[in-house]
């Protein structure tokens, strides 16, 4: 690990680091650890290659929680992990976040990669302008639809594979 000011997305510095196959990324944390009242995760992740295998691991006082990896183009890449997500694993505690950790879990090879810009965001708001009647509500990646004729809102979830889906109400072709 190093402190790099070659490479940044914002201000006078970054975090490189070389990580062997296998290795991780561990961040513990020492005062934020209640993470309620935030939706997102939000870094900046610089890539000198195109890598489809970034895994984003909390840990918490009973247990651990992964995201979907995440593709990563060259370059710098903005990596959101919907907090919520944590929230709603019944075993993962989100008012205790002990730890944060990045792996690469396909690398074969050690990966140079860039840290900038590590956020807690809280993302929760409606957009606008829509037309009469409707209202989009966004919360962490996903979106909810309420429209007249309907009493419950549609809802958009990012699905694993990284595309949003209908929740509920997804059609299936057979």
């Amino acid at each position: 690990r190093t402190f790099t000011v070659n490479v940044t997305r914002t201000g006078a510095g970054a975090l490189e680091a070389v990580l062997p196959p296998a290795a991780a990324l561990r961040f513990d944390l020492p005062d934020i650890r209640n993470f309620t009242g935030y939706t997102l995760l939000s870094m900046a992740v610089h890539s000198e290659h195109l890598r489809d295998d970034l895994e984003v691991s909390f840990r918490s006082g009973r247990s651990e929680w992964a995201s979907p990896r995440r593709l990563l183009r060259r370059g710098w890449n903005t990596v959101h992990v919907d907090l919520r997500r944590l929230a709603g694993t019944a075993a993962f505690d989100i008012t205790d976040v002990r730890s944060i950790a990045l792996r690469f879990a396909e690398a074969a090879a050690p990966v140079r990669f860039r840290l900038d810009d590590v956020l807690l965001i809280d993302n929760r708001r409606e957009i606008s302008p829509t037309p009469d009647g409707v209202a989009v509500h966004k919360a962490g990646l996903d979106y909810s639809l309420r429209l007249p004729a309907r009493e419950e809102p549609l809802r958009m979830v990012q699905s694993p594979d990284g595309l949003w889906r209908l929740a509920g109400e997804q059609p299936t072709l057979a």
